[in-house]
């Protein structure tokens, strides 16, 4: 690192920045002081080892996802007399078990 000389004025806003992170986050100001990194928060840690990054959307929350909707608009499209609404509706609570199963064949065959 090359060293830089600060005017009076930054290096009084520096100062500053530095007491304010100190005293709202201290183990963060701890960490930057000292160059090692934060430890992880305790359960997070476990839980990014489970998910899959780039997996997508797994096929159980898509297919209830898409039920829950076509459900909706289903119903909603009943109650308000809107044909066209409640067809799509239909379509969807139809089609969401097929897309939910190829969404799985399509994840079991990226492994």
């Amino acid at each position: 690192m090359i060293p830089v000389s600060l005017s009076a004025r930054d290096q009084r806003i520096l100062d500053e920045i530095e007491q304010d992170l100190a005293a709202t986050e201290p183990h963060l100001a701890r960490a930057l002081a000292t160059g090692r990194p934060p430890r992880p928060v305790r359960g997070l840690r476990q839980a990014a080892t489970r998910s899959r990054p780039g997996r997508g959307i797994s096929p159980p929350v898509l297919i209830v996802s898409c039920l829950g909707a076509g459900v909706a608009m289903l119903a909603a499209g009943l109650v308000l007399g809107i044909v066209a609404l409640a067809c799509a509706g239909f379509v969807i609570t139809q089609v969401s078990p097929v897309l939910g199963y190829l969404c799985h064949r399509v994840s079991r065959a990226s492994l």
